[in-house]
């Protein structure tokens, strides 16, 4: 056995053992990920808002926003995104207080959309100590 072939089998052993070790290490990262989603849907409750929903032009209706964040989470565990509602935040007096026609101008939706989108993305980042990234639909 000569010095270069001594040192090529090192080297196919080293680039081996690394090989091995990026697997395990993304093993653990995804491991350590899942337990972080497990634990924001198990806790997602405390992170409790309404929501108005549109369905059509002027109508919609009040849904709860412990379901929107569980359904984004466990869409995150299969590693895929989620279309977000066409909602406003629910509060009293607001557009959202009832479930009713409304009129509202489309500038003042578009403002509404984003603080509801802004909440939705601060209540899962409070859940998971990660900020989701928000996509606009065309």
């Amino acid at each position: 056995v000569t010095a270069a072939d001594a040192s090529s089998e090192f080297s196919s052993f080293k680039n081996l053992i690394n090989e091995k070790l990026d697997q395990i290490q993304s093993k653990i990262n995804k491991q350590t990920k899942m337990q972080n989603l497990m634990f924001a849907i198990e806790n997602v409750d405390l992170q409790d808002f309404d929501y108005y929903e549109k369905i059509e032009y002027n109508t919609g209706r009040i849904a709860e926003g412990s379901l929107l964040l569980r359904s984004v989470l466990f869409s995150f565990r299969q590693d895929c995104g989620r279309y977000m509602p066409k909602g406003i935040l629910h509060c009293r007096g607001g557009p959202g207080s009832v479930n009713r026609e409304i009129e509202i101008d489309a500038s003042e939706w578009e403002k509404w959309r984003e603080e509801f989108h802004e909440t939705v993305v601060d209540r899962i980042h409070s859940l998971t100590g990660h900020r989701p990234r928000v996509v606009k639909q065309n």
